[in-house]
């Protein structure tokens, strides 16, 4: 509860805090003239065009492409890493978590916990499974 109240405390401030820097720049984005953000945008998207052109051209050549695998793999492999470290790290805050609820709920022994486990399933059996609606002929 408290951290979902703390989280939200940090979006809201920080929506707040966006909207204030966007807001203090719009008079400045206004005084421009459309013609020259229309002139910035066909520079930019000549750069953009001529960026990718070279990219191209330097995948197509074949010792090239070798070296942009390995970097990829290489990249894929960290971000793999990455992914495990951060469950590792959520499951420990997660046990902490539980830690300090039985410490708090008394003497240790995670009544609150209990509370949160499922009881045991009923079997199924043909008296509570879900009947058809229509009769079958």
């Amino acid at each position: 509860m408290i951290l979902d109240s703390i989280l939200g405390l940090i979006f809201v401030s920080s929506t707040f805090y966006l909207w204030y820097r966007v807001s203090a720049k719009l008079p400045e984005l206004i005084a421009i003239p459309d013609q020259v953000i229309t002139e910035r945008f066909h520079e930019d998207s000549a750069r953009l065009r001529l960026f990718l052109l070279n990219i191209k051209t330097w995948y197509r050549e074949q010792h090239y492409q070798e070296a942009f695998w390995v970097i990829y793999t290489k990249v894929l492999y960290k971000l793999h890493i990455f992914l495990l470290r951060l469950d590792n790290g959520v499951v420990a805050l997660l046990k902490r978590v539980r830690e300090n609820g039985r410490a708090v709920n008394g003497n240790g022994n995670g009544e609150y916990w209990k509370q949160l486990q499922p009881e045991s399933t009923p079997p199924v059996t043909k008296d509570n499974r879900i009947r058809e609606v229509r009769v079958k002929k």
